[in-house]
């Protein structure tokens, strides 16, 4: 099955994505992450469709945004795709471990998502896998956008591209009823993805309630119904850049 791999050298998995299985692996000397797909794991999606969207990511150069290197494949039921290492470790891991979590921390997770995900959207690309387990912790505890599977072109979306699965609480409500896919389908899964963080951040630190949270009403926005009340990723990348400029309480990590 790997036999197509003849330069890679697999370490441990590192992730489970939407399609496939992400591993440590070397190439060529220098540490690489790689995704493996095999047909038996998409859920009954066309390889082709999922190469396609793999293919948009190639064109990605940005700090938040995970590094398509280059795909490989043996055959119409495998394929895989190599990118930087972006870390072991994964936004689903954080909010299961129990660890510090702080109102400043969420906020830098907050605006690296945001930052990565403007630029997605600047490139005409809508993402449609903003989950936990899409947003890779570097070493130095920042965020990156990757698991590029579902992602479409702006200018040509498709209907129910991907049949539903085990993710549906990050999925905007319009795409169950069957709608184009829009940029505003990322931005109520970037709300989901606070929803996740406050809950932990406020689990670990209860001194506070979620309304005094400094972006609760952007995450309310985030979150509506009808899209067109939802914030642009745009509005989004400044809105918590500018919270990173904000005085902090050292003690309480509360806002002045």
């Amino acid at each position: 099955m790997l036999s197509f791999l003849t330069d890679v050298k697999l370490a441990k998995a590192i992730s489970v994505g939407s399609f496939g299985v992400i591993y440590r692996a070397t190439q060529h000397g220098r540490e690489v992450a790689l995704k493996l797909v095999q047909h038996s794991t998409t859920t009954g999606t066309e390889l082709s469709s999922i190469i396609a969207s793999e293919r948009l990511a190639l064109r990605f150069e940005d700090s938040h945004a995970v590094k398509t290197l280059q795909i490989l494949y043996k055959d119409t039921r495998h394929f895989a795709v190599i990118m930087e290492l972006p870390g072991t470790r994964n936004l689903h891991d954080v909010l299961n471990s129990k660890e510090d979590f702080t109102l400043r921390r969420r906020l830098k997770f907050a605006m690296n998502i945001s930052s990565g995900l403007r630029y997605i959207h600047e490139m005409n690309i809508i993402h449609l896998d903003l989950i936990p387990t899409s947003i890779f912790i570097t070493e130095n505890d920042m965020c990156k956008i990757g698991e590029f599977g579902r992602c479409q072109l702006k200018d040509f979306p498709q209907i129910n591209q991907y049949p539903f699965d085990g993710n549906q609480y990050f999925r905007a409500p319009e795409l169950f009823r069957g709608n184009l896919p829009t940029f505003k389908a990322d931005i109520f899964s970037f709300g989901a993805l606070i929803e996740k963080m406050i809950t932990l951040e406020l689990y670990l630190d209860q001194s506070r309630t979620c309304k005094e949270s400094p972006d609760f009403n952007m995450y309310c926005a985030c979150c509506q119904l009808e899209l067109f009340k939802r914030p642009s990723s745009h509005a989004l990348a400044i809105f918590y850049l500018n919270l990173q400029y904000c005085r902090f309480d050292q003690r309480s990590n509360r806002i002045k």
